[in-house]
């Protein structure tokens, strides 16, 4: 599946390269890293940072040395670059239907205040409102996960009013889900934020001259234009206030960052 749609890649918009056994080094190896499915911009830094800039090198590079650098994500990244995923490319139309959408982040510092335990939350939300709008899905409910500088781990969830995509929803509910279980003096070392229950956009959206629906379809426009500039522009180019409040927090584009593995070399 990987080496498919690099096949499908490389003569963009309209041809296709075979790639067989007798040939994938000639024509794979030599490509930039970058080009090969699920290298993000971090991975791509940190590759570039150990001289590896092509998917032959990351290849040569092996499966121990990748894993001393990623953890079990070095282990795909080595079989993607070698051509070992077996798993046949799905049919046109086929659709895998998705059941959550989360985001999680492990804080350079422990989280103790409540501004910061906001900021943090609210960076998870645009990434996971972000996912979902790119996914054509609304969530019913929303959840969160958190450790402490203890280890001592909770997951809570609770309905979300509506049906939604809008992070401006998402956000303050799952804030107020996390404080309702925050027991001050607990130091927060890392935070997760999951929409659950998922439906498609298509069941949702209906016309409405109600007042609130109609302030929810522009909050839903502009949230829409916000990733248009993302896009365009970078994941950080446009940020919440709140996200000022402490950079070494925040800066982080996790939307952009995080690895996602395909479904079918893992397994549905």
């Amino acid at each position: 599946k990987i080496y498919a749609k690099l096949g499908s890649d490389l003569k963009k918009p309209d041809a296709t390269t075979v790639i067989t056994r007798d040939n994938y080094r000639q024509l794979v190896y030599s490509r930039p890293v970058d080009e090969l499915l699920y290298v993000g911009r971090a991975t791509y830094r940190k590759l570039r940072r150990v001289g590896i800039r092509t998917i032959g090198q990351l290849a040569g590079a092996g499966p121990r040395f990748l894993k001393s650098l990623f953890g079990v994500v070095g282990l795909s990244l080595y079989a993607f670059a070698a051509g070992l995923d077996q798993t046949p490319v799905a049919l046109s139309g086929r659709e895998i239907p998705i059941k959550s959408v989360g985001n999680s982040i492990t804080t350079r510092h422990d989280l103790y205040t409540e501004q910061e335990i906001k900021a943090v939350t609210y960076m998870l939300a645009e990434s996971v409102a972000g996912r979902l709008r790119d996914a054509g899905m609304a969530a019913r409910t929303v959840q969160v996960s958190l450790r402490d500088y203890q280890l001592y781990n909770f997951e809570r969830q609770a309905p979300l009013p509506a049906p939604t995509q809008l992070c401006s929803e998402i956000g303050p509910a799952a804030f107020r889900l996390i404080m309702a279980n925050f027991r001050q003096g607990q130091w927060i070392r890392s935070l997760g934020g999951r929409a659950c229950k998922l439906i498609p956009l298509s069941m949702v959206r209906q016309e409405s001259f109600l007042p609130e629906e109609r302030r929810r379809e522009a909050v839903l426009r502009l949230e829409d234009t916000i990733d248009s500039l993302r896009g365009r522009y970078g994941g950080l180019s446009v940020r919440r206030g709140i996200s000022l409040v402490d950079p070494s927090l925040t800066g982080h584009d996790i939307k952009n960052e995080n690895v996602i593995h395909p479904i079918g070399f893992f397994g549905p």
